[in-house]
């Protein structure tokens, strides 16, 4: 049942194709052609060369993923999946392939669950990049100025009122706008996350070589950044548990 889901999820790559330029194409339908023979190796090779010439999408990082899941390499596989979720959190195929995946690590680190309200905002603010939100949110703007402007210089009572209501409306819709478009910035942009690819990675107490490690990290184990110095940065756990990490103990998602 899980390769059956893997493999539907490599279907999805036909879509990445429409996507990409012609030369990728035909890398990737010779990709597509290498992973169905179930040659593996060479199905990612094509699939980086695409990644090489700046080409992304859920469905070609889903496809890397599986690649990767197949050869037994699961770090490996987490990092694309984890890739193509920055693409779209909410996408069921790659949460599920990231499910099986993390079901083969070998440690205790339980994800904590979001709360319903950052998981509704979430879902909101990654439904359009952060361009489109913030052009959406200048449009909602300048309509509001033209209400009020309707407000200050009609004469028809009516009009006024109207111009008032609609301006305070349209005024709080481009506020919330504007911060769904700041939210996917910081989510695609600010917020730095990665996969530890080697075994046994020392999390420390303190940003200190001598310090001895609270914890030994697995590799495929995810890690979120929320401080930097000299050397180390502090990292932020699946599960809230906070260290420091020597710079170079991830791969960047």
């Amino acid at each position: 049942m899980k390769n059956i889901q893997l493999y539907i999820s490599f279907l999805l790559c036909v879509i990445a194709c429409s996507l990409v330029g012609q030369d990728n194409k035909t890398v990737l339908q010779s990709a597509n052609q290498a992973f169905e023979a179930k040659q593996y190796d060479n199905a990612i090779a094509q699939y980086q060369e695409v990644l090489q010439s700046n080409e992304y999408s859920k469905a070609l990082y889903n496809n890397l993923g599986s690649a990767y899941f197949q050869k037994s390499d699961i770090p490996h596989s987490i990092l694309y999946f984890e890739k193509g979720l920055k693409h779209d959190p909410f996408d069921k195929s790659l949460l599920h392939n990231l499910s099986l995946a993390k079901e083969q690590l070998d440690n205790d680190i339980v994800q904590i669950p979001e709360f319903i309200i950052t998981k509704v905002w979430k879902y909101l603010y990654t439904r359009a990049s952060s361009n489109t939100w913030f052009i959406l949110s200048l449009l909602s703007f300048f309509a509001a100025v033209y209400a009020f402007s309707l407000w200050l210089l009609h004469h028809n009572r009516s009009v006024k009122k109207k111009g008032f209501l609609y301006g305070i409306g349209l005024l709080l819709l481009g506020v919330l706008i504007f911060f769904l478009s700041t939210s996917q910035a910081a989510f695609q942009y600010k917020q730095i996350s990665g996969i530890i690819l080697q075994q046994d990675i020392a999390l420390k107490s303190a940003p200190e070589a001598a310090n001895e490690a609270i914890l030994t990290l697995a590799a495929g184990t995810k890690v979120t950044v929320v401080d930097k110095i000299g050397e180390y940065e502090k990292v932020r756990l699946e599960n809230g548990q906070m260290g420091w990490l020597q710079l170079g103990s991830y791969e960047k998602i």
